[in-house]
């Protein structure tokens, strides 16, 4: 995927919503940090108090890399 000097494509979350957890949803006070930490299974790294998103370190996941790697690439990256 390139060294981090040339990817301006970053991967900050991975998951499936479960219908279950949207069923409902009142879309105008949504808290979506709170729905992103319900999600099962899903990747997603913060740091600090503020819980400020950070790039998933997609050495570990390839299939995700793969994916950002193609994006970036059809938006001319």
């Amino acid at each position: 995927m390139g060294t981090a000097r040339n990817r301006w494509l970053v991967a900050l979350f991975a998951g499936r919503f479960p219908r279950t957890l949207l069923e409902g949803a009142r879309w105008e006070a949504i808290d979506l940090a709170r729905v992103l930490d319900e999600v099962p299974d899903a990747l997603l790294s913060r740091r600090g108090r503020t819980g400020e998103l950070t790039p998933l370190a997609l050495e570990k996941e390839p299939q995700l890399a793969a994916v950002v790697s193609h994006v970036q690439e059809a938006l001319g990256g």
